[in-house]
């Protein structure tokens, strides 16, 4: 069986969001590199992660090396709307204040 995340990019006045859903892990986590390669660099990038249940070191990694370009070309990466095992993740890895992340209400 092959996992897929679905991703999906819409661009805005205030940037680029970047909804995901699925499990972000080995086996899915070059789809999201692939995704955040393609949006611009330099501006701002919404990672909406409320469809995401689970991720692991890998995703969280992508998510780093992606915030890491944005800065780099002047633009901010933001990851919203994170569950409770995603941020605990994040929390456990010391990215939450990294990744500007704002938690699901």
């Amino acid at each position: 069986m092959t996992t897929r995340l679905l991703i999906s990019a819409a661009d805005g006045d205030a940037g680029t969001t970047v909804s995901i859903q699925g499990d972000i892990d080995s086996a899915t986590v070059d789809e999201l590199r692939i995704a955040l390669a393609r949006c611009r660099k330099d501006g701002v990038v919404v990672i909406d992660l409320a469809g995401v249940p689970f991720i692991d070191s890998s995703g969280l990694g992508a998510l780093v090396q992606a915030s890491r370009a944005s800065r780099d070309a002047g633009g901010q990466l933001r990851v919203e709307n994170a569950g409770p095992a995603v941020t605990r993740a994040a929390q456990y890895a010391g990215l939450i204040d990294h990744l500007g992340m704002l938690h699901a209400s």
